[in-house]
C-alpha cells in the first residue's frame, strides 16, 4: 500500500474516533466528560426533585426539574431545556471570584447568577422530557426532539445540535415517569460586585 494513502487512512480513523468520543459523551452526555455508572458509588450524588431555592422567583417556574447534586436540567415551558451547575453566588467563571455583578469596571455579568446557577447550555425544541431513565435510575434522563436552535452553550468545544434532530440522555423517551416542576423560592435577581445576591 502507499505510505502515503496509509496514513491518510490512519489520520482519518483517528480523527473519526475522536469525533465519536465528543458526540458520545458531550452532546449524548449529561453535561459531564466522564462514563456514568449504572450504580453510583457510595457518597455519589442521585437524581432527585430539584429544590425550590435554586430558582429564581422572578425567573419563571420550572414545570420539569431533576437535579443531580450540582447539576439541575429544568425546563419551563416544556420547550427549552436548561442545564446548569451550581455554586458559591454571584461569582466569576473560576468560581472563585468576585469581582463581578452591578459595580464592577468595566461591568462583568456574574458566570455564576444570584442563585448559584451557571447556564451551561440550552436548548430550543418541539418536545422537551426531564425523566426517570429505566437504565441509570440515579441519573436525570432528559430528551430533545424536533431541535429549533442553541441559544446558549459555554462548551469550549462547541455545541453543534442537529436542527430537527433529537438528543437523549441515557436512553430515549417512552413513558418513563415524569420529574414533576418546583415553585421557585429565591429571592435574589441581581449580583452586587463582591459576590453579593441582592433582590
Amino acid at each position: 500500500m502507499d505510505p502515503n494513502r496509509k496514513c491518510r487512512l490512519n489520520a482519518f480513523g483517528f480523527v473519526t474516533a475522536m469525533l465519536t468520543a465528543f458526540f458520545a459523551a458531550t452532546l449524548l452526555g449529561d453535561g459531564s466528560a466522564q462514563a456514568d455508572p449504572a450504580s453510583p458509588p457510595s457518597g455519589q450524588p442521585v437524581a432527585e426533585e430539584c429544590w425550590a431555592d435554586r430558582f429564581p422567583v422572578l425567573g419563571g417556574i420550572p414545570v420539569q426539574c431533576c437535579q443531580d447534586g450540582q447539576r439541575t436540567w429544568h425546563t419551563n415551558d416544556n420547550r427549552v431545556l436548561a442545564f446548569r451547575t451550581y455554586g458559591s453566588p454571584c461569582r466569576e467563571a473560576d468560581g472563585i471570584g468576585v469581582n463581578c455583578g452591578v459595580g464592577s469596571v468595566p461591568f462583568v455579568p456574574c458566570a455564576y447568577g444570584p442563585c448559584g446557577g451557571r447556564n451551561e447550555w440550552a436548548i430550543v425544541a418541539e418536545e422537551v422530557r426531564i425523566f426517570e431513565p429505566v437504565s441509570k435510575p440515579n441519573k436525570c434522563g432528559w430528551e430533545v426532539r424536533d431541535i429549533v436552535d442553541v441559544i446558549i452553550c459555554t462548551d469550549p468545544d462547541g455545541c453543534e445540535w442537529q436542527v430537527k434532530g433529537f438528543r437523549f440522555y441515557p436512553e430515549p423517551y417512552a413513558d418513563q415517569p415524569i420529574y414533576g416542576g418546583v415553585t421557585s423560592t429565591c429571592p435574589f435577581r441581581r449580583c452586587l460586585v463582591g459576590g453579593v445576591p441582592t433582590p
